[in-house]
């Protein structure tokens, strides 16, 4: 009986032991580790949005795409069959439209111009101010929060231009174009943001700083830009013998009359003209994300300041993402009490 209790008692204390060494599989230890983000926070940055005046895209490909679209939209391809129509198309026009396009694009638009290195230096290096709202994210995230930013700032020489929401609104620019939702997970003192988008337009941002920093007038920009394409002759070089456009698509067969052509060559002029030097789609997006670091500067387990990681950035939506040109973001956030 007196060996039988020993084994109870051993038993007892073994489990008590292990119990006591494991009373949280999840590891409370890792929990305690991780610096309280929630709050809200001022937010200080430069943003690079210059990259994509340093691609090689040039007036002539912005209009044979957008001529490419008029005319598969003006020969009535179904939806279905559009995106094959369109490359269609692009391959059979491609190389004639942007050569007879760039052949006479305005001094202005070239990469050594005056105005475009004015416009990189000037996009190079843009301060932004923000403030964010971070709380618990939902089932799948640990992160969750919302961005406003509140001024862009540009500056020229000793000049410093402030675009703000209300002048953007202005522009056509949507209501919630200067913020955005954040998401992502929380690692120790790390947290890894999911890209998120600013539908602030990108083209428009161009348009502003070209009218209101470089100081060039717009309009003349813009008739200059429209003179670069003459659709009489760029028509001629595409159609056939009786003027007009055909191609084949899915079995099926699609055409374009002289008159089509035309009007379709005319519709794609008065897009280009929409666009910011010709080149920039106006509500172009903007996408960032990336890790953000957690400062504790007091030590008492709760984030003081927040300050971005070198691979926090983005790109910029002029083109589809996979080939888009990079949008760099460095930034630093201080705690504000509520």
């Amino acid at each position: 009986m007196k060996n039988l209790r020993m084994k109870l008692f051993a038993i007892l204390t073994l489990t008590m032991s292990l119990t006591v060494g494991c009373s949280d599989p999840l590891g409370s230890d890792d929990e305690s580790e991780n610096i309280d983000f929630r709050g809200n926070y001022l937010v200080e940055g430069t943003w690079d949005l210059s990259s994509p005046l340093s691609s090689q895209r040039t007036l002539g490909d912005s209009f044979a795409e957008l001529l490419t679209r008029e005319i598969v939209a003006s020969a009535g391809v179904p939806g279905v069959a559009e995106e094959e129509a369109q490359e269609l198309v692009l391959e059979l026009i491609g190389d004639d439209i942007r050569n007879g396009v760039d052949s006479r694009s305005p001094d202005h638009l070239d990469r050594n111009s005056d105005l475009m290195q004015e416009l990189a230096q000037t996009l190079g290096s843009v301060r932004v101010v923000s403030e964010v709202e971070l709380g618990e994210g939902g089932i799948l995230d640990d992160v969750g929060g919302l961005e406003n930013i509140q001024t862009f700032e540009f500056t020229k020489g000793q000049e410093v231009h402030v675009l703000t929401p209300e002048l953007l609104k202005e522009m056509g620019a949507p209501d919630i174009a200067m913020q955005t939702d954040w998401e992502g997970t929380q690692t120790g003192d790390t947290l890894e943001i999911d890209d998120h988008t600013f539908s602030l337009q990108y083209g428009d941002l161009v348009a502003w700083t070209v009218l209101n920093v470089i100081g060039s007038d717009a309009n003349s920009l813009n008739a200059a830009t429209s003179a670069a394409v003459e659709c009489d002759v760029l028509m001629q070089d595409i159609s056939g013998e009786d003027g007009g456009f055909f191609l084949s698509v899915a079995d099926e067969e699609y055409g374009l009359t002289a008159i089509a052509l035309a009007s379709a060559c005319d519709g794609a002029l008065a897009k280009l003209t929409e666009k910011a030097i010709g080149v920039f789609a106006i509500d172009a997006k903007v996408t960032a994300g990336g890790n953000v670091l957690l400062l504790d500067d007091d030590g008492d387990g709760v984030a003081d300041r927040l300050q971005s990681h070198d691979n926090f950035g983005g790109f910029i939506g002029v083109l589809p993402e996979a080939i888009a040109p990079r949008l760099g973001v460095d930034f630093e956030a201080t705690r504000i009490e509520r």
